[in-house]
Order: C-alpha cells, then sequence, then structure tokens
C-alpha cells in the first residue's frame, strides 16, 4: 500500500510544538507538546483527529533548553491503559484518566541539564511502577512511584550528570532489573527495591539511547564524540 500527505490519508490536524513521541491508548493518541510557555499533555481520537482533552501542567517555570535541537515537552508519555503518565523537567510526573482528570502530580524541581540543553528522559510503567532516571547536572537519582497513589517506593541517588537515555526492564535470572544508562556507565537496579546490582563502566559519555531487550539479551549502543561503545549483556537464567 502506498500512502503519503495526498495518498491514503485517513485524517490531518495540525499540534502545537514538541519534541516527544506520541503514544496509543485505546481509542486516543496521547502526546505533549509546548504552546504559549503552557506545557501541555494533550489527547486525540484515533478515529478521526479529533482533540478529545488537554492538561496544563501549570509550570511555574520553564527549564532552560535548546532553542532549535530541544525542547521542554521531550519526554514521551507513558500508560498501563488506564492511566497516563506525562513528565516533564520542568514539573515532575503527572497521572491522568483516560479523560484528562488530574489523579495526582509527584513534584520536582526545575531540570537543570549541562549546557542547559533541556531534559530528554521519558518515564516507563512497569510492575505497578513509574520509572524515572533524572540525570542531570547535581542531584542525579532514580525514581519509582506507586503508580496507582504517586506515592514514592524508592529513589537510588546516582553520582552521574546529565543523560538523555530512557531506562529499560530487563529479567536476568528471573529477577527484574531496571537498566539505566548514564554518563560512561549502565547501571542495572533491582525493580523492587532499587538496590544497585551491577555496573558496566568504559560506557560512552553521552547517554541518549534506550537499550532494548532480544530475548534474554539486554543490548544498549551509546555515542561520544570520536568513538561509539556497544554493550550486549545476557541474561544468567536460573
Amino acid at each position: 500500500m502506498k500512502f503519503g500527505p495526498k495518498e491514503n490519508l485517513a485524517w490531518k490536524v495540525a499540534v502545537p510544538p514538541g519534541a516527544s513521541s506520541p503514544i496509543v491508548v485505546g481509542d486516543k493518541l496521547i502526546l505533549t507538546a509546548f504552546e504559549d510557555g503552557k506545557l501541555l499533555t494533550i489527547a486525540y481520537s484515533r478515529t478521526d483527529g479529533k482533540e478529545l482533552w488537554r492538561a496544563d501542567a501549570k509550570a511555574k517555570k520553564i527549564e532552560a533548553f535548546h532553542p532549535t535541537e530541544g525542547s521542554p515537552a521531550a519526554s514521551t508519555p507513558a500508560s498501563d491503559g488506564k492511566k497516563i503518565v506525562t513528565y516533564f523537567g520542568s514539573t515532575g510526573l503527572i497521572a491522568y484518566d483516560l479523560d484528562g482528570k488530574e489523579l495526582w502530580r509527584f513534584d520536582l524541581p526545575v531540570a537543570e541539564t549541562n549546557n542547559e540543553f533541556g531534559s530528554g528522559t521519558s518515564a516507563i510503567v512497569a510492575d505497578g511502577l513509574v520509572l524515572l532516571a533524572r540525570d542531570l547536572s547535581k542531584d542525579s537519582a532514580v525514581f519509582a512511584i506507586d503508580l496507582e497513589t504517586g506515592s514514592q517506593k524508592w529513589k537510588a541517588d546516582r553520582k552521574q550528570k546529565t543523560a538523555y537515555s530512557t531506562p529499560t526492564v530487563w529479567t536476568d535470572g528471573g529477577k527484574k532489573i531496571l537498566a539505566v544508562p548514564g554518563m560512561t556507565n549502565l547501571t542495572g537496579y533491582d525493580l523492587q527495591s532499587g538496590k544497585e546490582l551491577w555496573v558496566v563502566n568504559k560506557m560512552a559519555a553521552v547517554a541518549c539511547t534506550t537499550p532494548v531487550v532480544y530475548k534474554d539479551a539486554l543490548l544498549y549502543s551509546g555515542w561520544s564524540p570520536g568513538a561509539r561503545t556497544s554493550k550486549c549483556l545476557r541474561s544468567t537464567k536460573s
């Protein structure tokens, strides 16, 4: 099938600026945007593109960001099919129901990144937790937030500086691990407790990519000026 701007097009709708990817939740298409100084979460109908609702994050201050390559709406929403969670470096985490009603928010200080590039990481949802890796110019940490209540389950402080990668969950020997890329390393945390389990050092300095899982292997590729670094970790089956 051929498709393009004028061929086999179901619908088309203008959206506000942003750098995040949209997600599909049931009959809705969800994305984040930045317009007129507001950070927005917007839902569109998958059927016809009609805007169903939009929610303002009500940021008191917008984080510094690169004017052409960055955006304060750079993080992709996450969902378990019943709730939608968005992250903005300017505000923190916010959960909505499918009709756009705010359920809870987990406030965080305005993000400060190296060279004021702006945030890039996205939250993920796994096993009833919202997981956020927030590597900044200071006070870097990984957060696990209860999806139902918005309360903090655990927090793991990190020494790493600014990174932009989104973590992933990997099962190794029956144990679920949150794999978090960072500047020059890749770290594994116990998903339920936040305990640091292992670190792979001598990785690339720029962490912009997300690890992927293939069968029992965890694959990660980073980038650094002058060289690239890739790693493949294989599960230790019990």
